[in-house]
């Protein structure tokens, strides 16, 4: 785990103004590593050799719900938020989230907490296997802090030791977007590790052996400014161009990038996988969009997510013969525009939103 130490000052600073409420946000950042596997027992072999790099979180948003005993951010706003920094950085992830318990005293995870947090990551929607949680249980912030990791399929989870931690100097990155910044996009400086030293944690009878600390190390800022292999020329995926029907297949995936309507997507390598990721102008407004695909050539576990820009939003995530390549990808892409096109408008004025999100997959 690598944490800028302007993030847990920022962590401990919302703590210490909100003595009496619940605080928390959403981590965003990168993960260096397969972070997407088909069974539990590849995701547990797989932890050691993840890299989790925060860059900075999501703030609760104005419509959050924040008491001495119960914390919830505002979704939409937090949604929409993530959604125009994915716009700029099509790489970034999710990471997971961080809330406090310092009002109450409560030291671990409520029952509440750790069965939403299995529902996340658990849930198709989720990009990756993993999900990386904060609990800040008093003043003291993030030095004090718990923090775990779920993995989807899990009904168990670990609790992280801070020798699994590099504090780095390196700044929070300033695209995301706070109340009192500026959202344009920016990069992080390169980090400077610094090592910061505690107890170990019990283990879990599922708890992954754990990795050798890694060194301190530079990060290279194209790296970490850019999506891996950004216009796809140079890409090298296992069940793509190993072959020579991959190659061909990628070249046409290449040939689909050069319309228009895919003039702001990008291909990269997410999860050890073939990324297309960026956003589409459409009638409906500005959509997000990522296709993960399939693992192999003609499967059938690649992910196809879409998601409106704009309040009020719309996400879908879909899966299934659909989503192999940008060509049978485009069928649901037209769906869902059309769909957003007649209902963004009802939803403004319909307080019942979810009425209306449920009735999505039934438009597929």
């Amino acid at each position: 785990m690598i944490v800028p130490v302007q993030v847990a000052e920022r962590f401990t600073k919302e703590i210490n103004d909100h003595p009496h409420v619940e605080v928390g946000g959403k981590y965003v950042g990168f993960i260096r590593g397969v972070a997407r596997h088909d069974t539990l027992e590849e995701r547990l072999r797989a932890v050691p050799g993840l890299t989790f790099e925060v860059v900075d979180y999501i703030d609760d948003g104005p419509a959050a719900q924040r008491t001495a005993g119960f914390h919830r951010g505002d979704p939409d706003w937090q949604t929409a938020e993530f959604r125009r920094l994915e716009a700029a950085r099509p790489d970034i992830e999710q990471l997971g989230s961080w809330h406090s318990h310092h009002p109450n005293g409560l030291r671990e995870l409520s029952s509440g907490d750790v069965h939403g947090y299995q529902e996340t990551v658990d849930d198709l929607g989720h990009n990756h296997d993993y999900f990386f949680v904060s609990l800040g249980v008093d003043l003291k912030g993030f030095v004090t802090a718990r923090h775990y990791l779920f993995i989807r399929g899990s009904k168990k989870y670990v609790e992280l030791p801070m020798s699994a931690f590099q504090i780095t100097d390196g700044a929070p990155d300033p695209a995301v977007p706070r109340e009192t910044e500026p959202e344009a996009p920016g990069s992080p400086a390169p980090p400077e590790p610094r090592e910061q030293a505690g107890p170990e944690a019990p283990r879990t009878e599922e708890t992954p052996e754990p990795a050798p600390d890694p060194p301190p190390r530079e990060v290279p800022r194209q790296a970490r400014t850019q999506p891996r292999a950004e216009t796809g020329e140079h890409l090298s995926v296992r069940g793509w161009t190993d072959s020579r029907p991959g190659l061909d297949a990628l070249r046409a995936e290449r040939e689909q990038l050069r319309s228009p309507e895919f003039a702001h997507v990008r291909l990269s390598i997410g999860q050890g996988r073939l990324l297309a990721r960026g956003w589409l102008d459409t009638k409906a407004g500005r959509v997000s969009m990522s296709l993960l695909y399939p693992s192999a050539i003609g499967g059938d576990d690649g992910l196809l997510k879409l998601s409106t820009l704009d309040v009020p939003g719309i996400d879908v995530t879909l899966s299934g013969p659909q989503t192999r390549n940008l060509v049978t990808a485009r069928v649901l892409i037209g769906h869902f525009i059309r769909y957003a096109d007649v209902h963004r408008p009802l939803m403004r004025k319909d307080p019942d939103r979810q009425s209306l999100l449920q009735s999505i997959k039934n438009w597929f």
